[in-house]
């Protein structure tokens, strides 16, 4: 499972509905048919990982995504740093 990488910017993050509307939007002018199936197959996959978790899993996911949406979250950089204290205490 690959990793959330928010945008470094202090701007709100967009709404979901909003990024589907727009993904719903650009698919329908999509005329290249195997362009199309590439992006059904990733979903289709996606889904089915998902699916396949266990709830305990699925809750945490969703409580980091409704984190990240109001700005809970810690960027890389100061994880690093904060990495980089850890280890320099010995």
């Amino acid at each position: 499972m690959s990793t959330l990488k928010l945008p470094k910017t202090d701007k709100p993050q967009r709404p979901t509905g909003s990024i589907r509307r727009e993904i719903k939007s650009r698919l329908n002018r999509i005329e290249d048919r195997e362009f199309l199936r590439t992006v059904l197959k990733m979903v289709r996959e996606r889904s089915a990982k998902y699916d396949s978790l266990p709830e305990f899993a699925k809750k945490k996911i969703e409580e980091g995504i409704q984190a990240a949406q109001e700005g809970r979250v810690t960027s890389d950089e100061e994880m690093r740093k904060e990495f980089a204290k850890w280890l320099d205490e010995d």
